[in-house]
């Protein structure tokens, strides 16, 4: 068995593992990781060499040579590559990103959530050992380890499609089974963006496969519609705003200079007037005239109009109202009271009332008729509009937002909605920020903080809801206080800037997708995420070389 076998074909096998388990598998990520730790043990070890070892009068004295012969250079080869990762600054900077942590346990309580802490963000510091001290992979692996990420991201698309076509869930995040579906939006986006590269820039491909490639980057951007993926949909627009404004101080001609301006005008105006066209419509019921409305239900029960019920999906939820109907209608078709709690906690009736106003079915019998056992279930599962599950997309993820919104201006209560959390988040971060501005909370103790500050500030949060920051950079703030936040700042920003790394395409979009992720999610804080981001910076900022042609920050 040559070296090359041994070594480079299996660490090539492990990397392409790696790439296909980012969206499919954190169960094989975690196998191809183990891999890679014992290659760069064993990166020195040369089959020809160990024979040699086993040429001895007897097969003890034999083994206990080759035994020496691996402890040997095992030992030889990890001190090596540690020299060279110790010499690599930029590398060494990076691993900040876990170090940090170490540090700051000084003055931790909780050393079982540190702990947790420390496994997740490992990858931080093993990514980038391993690609500052072994070889660097060149052009042709580094295009064949995109090949199969972007065919894993597409098996990954449209398995969540076939589970959105069996229409046999109650929440949209259930159509990213592998992965978070936040990590898989920010994986969709980085696909994305390679598949336009590949289409306007690189010269390797026929126009038969360019074309492919665009219309699976078509798909992608529709996958990331059905998933509601609201933070990474922003991302994708930002950065293509961006990259649209570096072709304008780049482009060689008037005529595209001009095209290009008016692309990046029209775009956000056409995005804003979308929106607030959709918000008019989903919070503006049409005038009526209650004398003109039907008075009775079809078995002589007369209706409730209650305006002030509020509007679900510009429908008045109060109209056509007929409470004990409904109950008993509803009574004897589930086995969840009306008068009870759906399996969220929220109050059924409730429920019940909103979904019917979203499929335009009165709150009587005949509404309660009208359901189809999918329906009965969706509102057992806590499932308050019909659009939700059937229709999934920017409107539905807008709705859920005007009515998280709605709901938290009546009542203070964020936990319906994720956008009004993130406000919660935001001001109990600032608070703990406020009281350990100096030291930050330390490593372990980060959760704790959060659980008191929330208690102190009576959000009314359910438990379930009551998580971290959702925003990377203000965690580790709190975490680490202003010195261990600075020292996390240089760790991200040190390492691209002293090696011009934003010079390089597939760099300067993957960073930039992170980067934007972080303000909206504690991005290093989940083993998906801390993976992802630290396979792709330390292989495009250590591990891989890069042609000259490549370093142009276009699309």
């Amino acid at each position: 068995m040559s070296r090359s076998f041994s070594v480079s074909t299996i660490y090539m096998a492990a990397l392409i593992l790696l790439v296909i388990s980012l969206p499919l598998s954190q169960f094989t990520m975690s196998i191809a990781t183990y891999i890679m730790v014992a290659l760069w043990f064993a990166w020195d070890w040369k089959a020809a060499e160990l024979k040699e070892n086993f040429k001895e009068s007897s097969w003890s004295k034999g083994f206990a040579n080759a035994v020496n012969y691996l402890f040997q250079k095992s030992v030889s080869g990890v001190k090596a590559r540690s020299i060279a990762f110790y010499k690599n600054k930029p590398a060494l900077v990076f691993s900040l990103l876990f170090f940090v942590r170490i540090i700051w346990l000084v003055n931790t309580t909780d050393f079982s959530y540190a702990l947790r802490d420390l496994r997740v963000t490992l990858p931080l510091l093993f990514f980038a050992l391993l690609f500052s001290s072994v070889p660097k992979v060149n052009q042709r692996q580094f295009h064949l380890l995109l090949y199969f990420y972007l065919a894993a991201l597409l098996v990954a698309s449209l398995i969540g499609f076939y589970i959105l076509l069996q229409n046999n869930y109650t929440d949209i995040r259930e159509i990213s089974p592998f992965i978070a579906p936040i990590r898989m939006g920010l994986n969709l986006t980085f696909g994305i963006f390679i598949l336009l590269y590949f289409v306007l820039k690189e010269s390797l491909f026929s126009f038969v496969l360019r074309i492919l490639f665009g219309l699976t980057a078509l798909w992608f951007l529709i996958f990331l519609n059905y998933m509601e993926s609201l933070t990474s949909i922003i991302i994708f627009v930002l950065i293509g705003l961006g990259i649209l404004v570096y072709q304008v101080f780049h482009s060689g001609t008037k005529f595209i200079k001009t095209l290009l301006v008016l692309l990046i005008l029209l775009i956000p105006s056409a995005l804003y007037f979308i929106v607030k066209n959709e918000v008019i419509r989903d919070t503006t019921p049409p005038d009526i005239l209650q004398s003109t409305l039907a008075q009775q239900t079809t078995l002589g029960h007369p209706y409730t109009f209650d305006k002030n019920m509020g509007v679900e999906d510009g429908k008045y939820v109060g109209l056509y109202l007929c409470i004990p109907e409904l109950k008993k209608a509803w009574n004897e078709r589930s086995t969840f009271s009306f008068s009870g709690k759906d399996k969220l906690n929220q109050q059924l009736s409730q429920t019940l009332i909103r979904y019917l106003t979203s499929k335009n079915l009165r709150k009587d019998s005949a509404g309660v008729a009208a359901l189809t056992r999918a329906d009965i279930r969706r509102i057992e599962e806590g499932v308050a509009n019909y659009n939700y599950v059937v229709h999934p997309g920017f409107h539905s993820r807008l709705l859920k937002i005007i009515t998280g919104y709605d709901v938290y201006k009546k009542t203070g209560n964020a936990s319906g909605s994720s956008v009004m959390q993130r406000w919660i988040y935001l001001k109990a971060s600032l608070k703990i920020i406020n009281h350990y501005f100096w030291t930050g909370v330390g490593t372990g103790d980060v959760h704790e903080a959060f659980a008191h500050e929330f208690s102190e500030m009576n959000t009314g949060l359910k438990k379930q809801y009551m998580h971290l920051a959702h925003n990377q950079f203000l965690e580790s703030f709190v975490a680490f206080g202003i010195f261990g936040f600075l020292i996390f700042l240089l760790a991200l920003f040190y390492p691209p800037v002293a090696l011009h790394s934003f010079r390089n395409h597939y760099f300067a979009v993957f960073y930039t997708i992170m980067l934007l992720s972080m303000f909206s999610d504690n991005t290093l804080e989940t083993p998906d995420g801390a993976f992802l981001f630290a396979f792709f910076s330390s292989l495009l900022l250590f591990g891989s070389e890069q042609k000259p042609a490549d370093n142009q920050v276009t699309v």
